[in-house]
């Protein structure tokens, strides 16, 4: 979960700045219809964070590809 500061830096640290930024998100990533959005607590360190998590999201995009091009073959 993302935390707020107990003293903001900057707005999007303030609860009105997460909640607005979540809405944002959200509003962008519904304009994809094959995509999906992934929050996890790690912040924007995922790769570090949540390395797990992002090997499975990488086989997961490779397994939808892998069958989207052999429906196209046949």
């Amino acid at each position: 979960m993302h935390k707020v500061a107990d003293e903001s830096f900057v707005f999007k640290e303030t609860a009105q700045g997460k909640s607005l930024w979540k809405a944002q998100h959200a509003t962008l990533f519904a304009g994809f219809s094959q995509g999906t959005h992934r929050r996890f607590a790690t912040g924007h360190d995922i790769d570090s964070g949540n390395a797990k998590a992002v090997a499975d999201a990488i086989r997961s995009v490779a397994g939808t590809a892998d069958i989207a091009a052999a429906s196209k073959q046949a």
